[in-house]
């Protein structure tokens, strides 16, 4: 069997200045069984203090009251409240100055010679409202989710042209190499137009590769664990080795992390990878340069700080806003094919965090990422 709620009472502010008017407007709601708890004042700083306080979910006004009348009090209303209904009660006002009230947004003129559609005029007007609010938030949304979609779509084709340019750039090669590779019977040549068509496929593999780990980001769930961060920079580091081989960049590294910190380990591993590799990349060429790379964890209950500061040549201030733009790259000369900045923000915008970067030529760069500690703050939230 259902259970049956009783209905909330519905909040009544009557603005009216005769106490036999407001009994029989009572006696005609109590028969309508209308379910109602009342305020009533007549007065304007009294009706302006109810309204902020009581909250009234209808306002039945007489038209006049001393000091002012309903049309003020409407203005007032509909200032204050924005959705109540207000219901002009009056036996003194014309048809005309009723009809006006309605025009200004009154949601109805009884006249106390008769009250008998006062009850399901109430009822009328609540329900008006409501729907009227629903509509518009209804359409708030429908307008938010359009403006949505047009930015995606707009990103999309962003993206489409910006990946099917980059790709098409190693295809091209590949094939224009093929061609002469037809013609050439020399050996000495055909080897140097393999290597040519070969660094043109790794690079190809590199790039779809990127894609398909930006794939697996935005789609995979994350995976919340425990961080070991001697461990993981550890991994991080070594797997970097190919890009200094010679061992020429100096890697100091200052963890203060015995606040237990929680997140997605491969992410944050793919995170540094790429932002420890920009140092290793982007390091100064003079003789003679210490080249060094810093990296500072700080863990929190609440989230980690990662600072990778280096003493590289330092990006110019007019490309800083672009630095995490697909396939930018600054120096189009070095190796890479400008994702790795891109993906790092990827992975911390999936993981909730921020990431900024600060340069000065000549000087260096400094990328700050703060990352919530995810376990944490889930439970937090629980418990909330």
């Amino acid at each position: 069997m259902t259970e049956q709620t009783t209905p909330k009472p519905i909040k009544i502010l009557m603005l009216e200045d005769s106490p036999d008017d407001v009994t029989i407007i009572e006696r005609v709601l109590r028969k309508g069984k209308l379910s109602y708890i009342k305020q009533q004042v007549d007065k304007r700083d009294e009706y302006r203090d109810a309204i902020l306080r009581f909250k009234p979910d209808v306002v039945l006004s007489d038209h006049a009251l001393p000091g002012f009348n309903s049309r003020e009090a409407l203005r007032i209303c509909r200032t204050e409240l924005g959705d109540t209904p207000f219901i002009l009660v009056s036996g003194t006002a014309s048809d005309e100055f009723a009809a006006a009230c309605i025009r200004e947004g009154a949601d109805d003129y009884i006249s106390k010679s008769d009250l008998t559609n006062l009850t399901s005029s109430i009822r009328a007007a609540i329900k008006k409202r409501k729907l009227e609010k629903l509509r518009r938030e209804s359409l708030k949304s429908v307008r938010k989710d359009f403006q949505r979609l047009e930015v995606i779509n707009k990103a999309l084709d962003r993206y489409a042209y910006t990946v099917s340019h980059t790709l098409r750039g190693p295809l091209t090669t590949v094939k224009g190499l093929l061609n002469l590779a037809e013609q050439t019977h020399d050996i000495n040549s055909l080897r140097s137009l393999h290597e040519m068509m070969q660094t043109s496929i790794n690079k190809l593999d590199t790039i779809l590769m990127r894609l398909l780990e930006q794939a697996r980001n935005a789609n995979a769930e994350i995976n919340v664990q425990r961080i070991d961060w001697v461990a993981l920079l550890d991994d991080v580091i070594g797997g970097l080795a190919y890009l200094d081989p010679q061992n020429s960049v100096n890697n100091f590294m200052h963890l203060e992390t015995a606040v237990e910190f929680n997140s997605d380990p491969e992410r944050i591993a793919a995170l540094l990878s790429h932002i420890i590799g920009n140092t290793f990349v982007h390091r100064s060429s003079e003789k003679h340069h210490e080249s060094i790379t810093s990296i500072e964890v700080f863990t929190t209950a609440e989230s980690a700080i990662v600072v990778v500061k280096d003493n590289g040549k330092g990006i110019p201030p007019e490309y800083l806003s672009k630095v995490f733009d697909m396939f930018f790259k600054v120096d189009t000369g070095m190796p890479g094919i400008g994702l790795g900045l891109f993906l790092a923000k990827e992975i911390v915008s999936r993981l909730g965090g921020a990431i900024d970067v600060t340069s000065r030529i000549n000087v260096g760069t400094t990328v700050r990422i703060e990352l919530p500690n995810k376990r944490i703050r889930e439970a937090a939230t629980t418990e909330d």
